[in-house]
């Protein structure tokens, strides 16, 4: 059977590096611009459910009953941003996958 062995010379490795080089380094450059625009802001919410001052958030939370409650949040963002604006939000403490 035919096979192909390539012999890796120390000259083929320099222009096999290179070559890469000139095509990864743009696309580095191009995603490092690209997230420097980015603008994120953070908030946490958790602290202004009813309750939370008295210490009676957790049981507001557990007689609840999987029924969530309405929370309005404003945030102002430090920068102008232009469309599309995504806005994404973290969860703490919870399962995925935890069915109840």
């Amino acid at each position: 059977m035919w096979a192909c062995r390539p012999v890796l010379t120390p000259a083929w490795a320099i222009v096999i590096f290179v070559v890469l080089a000139l095509v990864f380094i743009p696309l580095g450059a191009a995603s490092l611009a690209a997230t420097q625009a980015v603008v994120e802001v953070s908030q946490r919410y958790d602290d202004r459910l009813p309750g939370a001052d008295n210490g009676e958030r957790e049981a507001l939370l557990q007689s609840q009953g999987g029924e969530g409650s309405v929370l309005n949040v404003q945030m102002t963002a430090p920068d102008k941003m232009e469309a599309p604006i995504f806005i994404y939000y973290e969860v703490d403490g919870m399962m995925q996958n935890h069915r109840r």
